[in-house]
């Protein structure tokens, strides 16, 4: 008889992941300990709760295989500097959202701040780390659908402007 027979959904695969070894190496727990402890220390310079959303963030695209994110969300360091430029100002607007860890960190940082993102190219993954957040964030983050050139302005002054964009002209 075969180990799942008469199983279904989660329970059987959960019985043929036991069968099936994994194809990737496996970390040691030592390993992996080094590894948290390397990611904790690197958002040091990120106030708690920023730090806390980037340590979540990079764990749900981890799992969810988003290199992009992890590949070009802004770093640790770049993003404290930025915040540090940005305390006090209540309006930001950020040319080039990616996946919107930017602009969710600025936002979070300071619960007064709005924070309007553009950028041409809208990545699904995007509401997964708005999810994150919550809705005091979410509702005031703007992300915007369009080129940050090709924008029209009749808002209020902008305090800050962050261009964060590697789109090339076609």
């Amino acid at each position: 008889m075969e180990p799942y027979a008469g199983r279904s959904g989660p329970a059987a695969l959960a019985t043929v992941a036991l069968l099936v070894p994994d194809a990737r190496p496996q970390m040691s727990l030592r390993d992996r300990i080094a590894g948290f402890l390397g990611e904790l220390w690197s958002l040091r310079p990120l106030p708690p709760r920023v730090a806390r959303f980037y340590l979540r963030a990079r764990r749900v695209a981890r799992r969810s295989g988003d290199r992009f994110s992890l590949d070009s969300a802004t770093r640790p360091g770049e993003l404290a500097e930025l915040l540090r430029l940005a305390r006090g100002h209540r309006l930001v607007v950020e040319i080039g959202t990616g996946t919107g860890w930017t602009a969710i960190a600025l936002a979070i940082a300071d619960p007064g701040r709005r924070v309007w993102s553009y950028d041409p190219v809208v990545r699904p993954e995007t509401d997964r780390y708005l999810a994150l957040t919550g809705s005091n964030v979410r509702e005031r983050i703007d992300l915007r659908a369009v080129a940050g050139e090709s924008a029209e302005w009749s808002g209020p002054l902008v305090d800050v402007v962050f261009i964060d964009s590697s789109h090339e002209r076609e």
